[in-house]
């Protein structure tokens, strides 16, 4: 259109036409700022041919999308048309205000404040009776020129990827593309990039977070990757984006997200399609089969599951860290309910508390010191592992008896796995005749979910016996060793730090919280339950069983320090039975030979301890709670009316002592 109205152009203060241009480009890659500078040129043409007289020309030039109406531009438009200061305003084409009806509105502010608007290309001039006609049927023109665009470039990439293979060169860490590459037949697999990839995957497995998985890939230096440009080093969202990305079984994927317009701020944002994307096989660039796969990919639905904290948040986050935490936070479990101890116990942040007593689920509601735990698990290991140094020749006979291959055990797997699928098949035939019978219903699909569950975790048990299989096992040959193995990690990590969890769960297998009281009063403190296992240091030693026995045991800790009356008892009633002395002169000798300086009142109270101590049969001072004590006021949230004990499903605790 070239139609423009015949009206000469008149300024508003008699003397000068104020005139103002409105350029812009979209900004995309190809586009050259010189478009600018061509409509900045034509505007002025258009001044010079239609008005001889005095005039002031500002051009405005911006960059951006033409459906955004969030531009800063666009206000500094309508504050234009409004300060009743400018008489012309030009546009090379009514795009180039808004690709949308809002720029019919701007035009519209422009005519009630006496601007007049001219559109060169489009033949729009607001001075016209016509004008909001012709506005809105450039607006209409210009939507649908974009949207049929859209969609056709859309359609022709989408059918290339389906024939070809074709796709814009997005690297993800793992592959390489040669210059020039234009299909995902053209990627290569980066040389040595199995061995991160296998064993950040193992890490996965059994750590079952995400972050630390980064932190492995950082400390080996893997890159990101060249398409990553919100961060340049790991973070458990990339391993996760990583790990779950179809390529790495061999499959292209194309046409995951679409983009939607908010029709408020015009702007187009990604949303999930809801046709599911497109997918090319690719097997040259597969990591893992079908089978390992479907087994990374049940992992992460687990790590997922377990993060939203389906059902019972404390039972599903058991052993499965939702963030990096301390020791022993997301590990520590209540010897009652099973349930995990959570920090912030009783107001204190680094004291633990069990996560049911916070529902009403556990009568367990004592709290204890986290920072004193990890000093006290720590000391005790070591302790214990330097124990172990007199039973190095016994060490060295069970590890040179199992030789390389653990074929006792594995073939004790074995069975217990044949064994498992029979029981498998049986259940599934059930089934089966369940469906013949009743059809699909509802307890019927939640028992054909439970089944496939247990097939692919019978799956994954078979293929990690198979692996151990073809391999020698890694084990140490001494004691030494093992030791020195424990040492060099533990120097490169910090005890307050949370890389310090995941290291010391390898050698603590369990770690149960329960209380215990002196016989003589009521007053509760925590001890615990803890299963040491070093064969945790060394992974292959778990499949040799005389070896994994040996390196296992089973100690008390006591996570509290001890009223002074049970700490003096032993010394106090050994002075008495000895010397018969009486508790002043028993509590002068203890402040010679031992660090104690206990009042003679202590020393009668420790006495009277173990008296009553002998009156109940009891070898120690201390008795385990077994339920809810009724005579200790700073435990009643059983008395409240919400309390219902429910421990964890399965759950059986363990001898406590």
């Amino acid at each position: 259109m070239s139609r423009k109205s015949d009206e000469e152009l008149k300024p508003r203060n008699g003397h000068t036409l104020e005139v103002r241009a409105v350029c812009r480009i979209s900004g995309c890659p190809r586009q050259k700022e010189m478009s600018l500078e061509d409509q900045e040129q034509n505007a002025r043409e258009f001044v010079i041919d239609a008005y001889s007289h005095r005039y002031e020309f500002e051009c405005l030039s911006t960059i951006g999308k033409g459906e955004c109406l969030e531009r800063p531009e666009l206000a500094k438009i309508e504050e234009m048309y409004r300060s009743n200061l400018v008489d012309l305003v030009i546009y090379d084409e009514l795009s180039r205000l808004v690709r949308g009806q809002h720029a019919v509105t701007l035009l519209g502010i422009g005519v009630d404040h006496g601007v007049r608007s001219i559109c060169l290309a489009d033949g729009i001039d607001t001075i016209e009776a016509t004008w909001e006609e012709d506005a809105l049927n450039a607006c209409s023109e210009n939507v649908a020129h974009n949207q049929r665009t859209s969609h056709r470039v859309k359609t022709r990439m989408m059918n290339r990827f389906k024939r070809h293979g074709f796709t814009p060169l997005r690297l993800i860490p793992g592959y390489e593309a040669p210059e020039g590459a234009l299909s995902f037949n053209d990627w290569v697999k980066t040389a040595g990039a199995e061995e991160w990839v296998y064993a950040g995957r193992d890490l996965l497995f059994e750590a079952r977070d995400y972050s630390l998985v980064g932190d492995y890939f950082n400390k080996l230096g893997v890159p990101v990757g060249p398409c990553c440009k919100k961060s340049d080093v790991w973070t458990g969202t990339l391993v996760k984006a990583f790990y779950t990305h179809p390529l790495l079984v061999g499959q292209a994927r194309r046409g995951t997200k679409t983009n939607v317009k908010l029709h408020q701020s015009g702007k187009r944002v990604p949303r999930t399609n809801p046709k599911g994307p497109n997918f090319y096989p690719v097997p040259h660039l597969a990591y893992f089969d079908e089978a390992e796969g479907s087994e990374l990919k049940a992992v992460i639905k687990e790590i997922t599951a377990a993060n939203k904290g389906g059902g019972d948040r404390n039972a599903a986050r058991i052993g499965v860290p939702r963030k990096r935490t301390l020791f022993p936070g997301q590990f520590a479990r209540c010897g009652y309910c099973g349930r995990l101890m959570l920090w912030g116990g009783n107001g204190r942040g680094d004291n633990l508390m069990c996560g049911g007593a916070r529902n009403w689920n556990c009568w367990n509601s004592f709290s204890f010191s986290g920072g004193l735990a990890t000093r006290l698990v720590v000391d005790h290991v070591v302790h214990e592992l330097e124990g172990l140094a007199g039973f190095d020749e016994q060490f060295r006979e069970l590890t040179a008896a199992a030789g390389t291959k653990a074929l006792p055990e594995l073939e004790r797997q074995r069975r217990q796995l044949a064994a498992d699928e029979r029981q498998l098949a049986a259940e599934r035939a059930n089934v089966d005749e369940v469906i013949r019978t009743l059809g699909m219903r509802g307890p019927v699909l939640a028992a054909c979910e439970k089944l496939e569950q247990l097939e692919k975790s019978l799956l994954s048990q078979r293929r990690a016996i198979a692996k151990l299989t073809k391999r020698p096992l890694a084990l140490p040959s001494s004691i030494t060793e093992l030791r020195r193995l424990f040492h060099e990690e533990f120097a490169q990590v910090a005890q307050d730090s949370p890389e310090f969890n995941p290291f010391l769960q390898k050698i603590v297998a369990d770690f149960h919280v329960y209380l215990v009281r002196l016989c003589d009063h009521p007053a509760v403190y925590p001890r615990a339950r803890i299963t040491l296992a070093f064969d945790g240091l060394a992974p292959d030693l778990r499949h040799v069983e005389p070896v994994r026995s040996f390196l296992r045991q089973e100690i008390t800790l006591d996570l509290f320090e001890a009223p002074e009356r049970a700490r003096i008892m032993p010394e106090a009633v050994r002075l008495q039975q000895e010397i018969g002395h009486k508790p002043k002169a028993i509590a002068g000798l203890l402040a010679q030979q031992t660090p104690w300086r206990p009042s003679d009142t202590a020393v009668q109270r420790a006495l009277k301890l173990h008296k009553r101590m002998i009156e109940q049969n009891l070898t120690s001072p201390f008795v385990v709670v077994t339920a809810p004590p009724d005579d200790y006021p700073r435990m009643r949230r059983h008395k409240n009316a919400r309390y219902r004990f429910e421990p964890v499903a399965g759950y059986r605790p363990p001898p406590l002592v």
